[in-house]
């Protein structure tokens, strides 16, 4: 089942996260969207990322996977969980260093988030957020009924 979906708005990543740990399919491609972003970022253009996510997130090996594809660069990331631990582990690692680029932020807060990302057209932020909460949900709806109706 799927639980990470990505859209661009503008210069801006969107990547919207369920309830449970990206595949490594998924997180195959988050990689590689990393890496466009990095490339981007070193060669002056103001991207930056905003995550959402429902719960889930990358686990520890795949967290070491997305710093190592980022290198150096300093994207600005700004991660919108309505799980206080989650807003905590983020903020921690930005205390500890560990990516001084990489802001949390409630679900209320996006309009601080793209602020801090420095991203205009929050409306259209939204409905983008919106329309891959929805492709996510009916991407796992699916796959449910498929799974229901060969009997599993």
């Amino acid at each position: 089942m799927p639980n990470m979906v990505t859209a661009w708005v503008g210069d801006l990543s969107v990547v919207v996260h369920g309830p449970s740990t990206p595949s490594s399919a998924e997180w195959s491609d988050y990689i590689r969207l990393c890496k466009e972003l990095s490339r981007r970022w070193e060669a002056g253009e103001k991207v930056a990322q905003l995550v959402v996510t429902a719960g889930g997130g990358p686990n520890l090996e795949q967290r070491r996977d997305a710093r190592a594809a980022a290198g150096e660069s300093l994207v600005p990331v700004a991660v919108v969980s309505d799980s206080a631990f989650a807003r905590f582990v983020v903020n921690a690692s930005v205390r500890m260093r560990m990516n001084v680029t990489c802001r949390a932020f409630a679900p209320g807060e996006l309009d601080d988030a793209l602020r801090y990302l420095a991203v205009e057209g929050t409306e259209e932020v939204s409905r983008c957020i919106a329309r891959l909460q929805e492709a996510l949900t009916q991407k796992k709806t699916r796959a449910s009924s498929r799974r229901t109706a060969r009997g599993r």
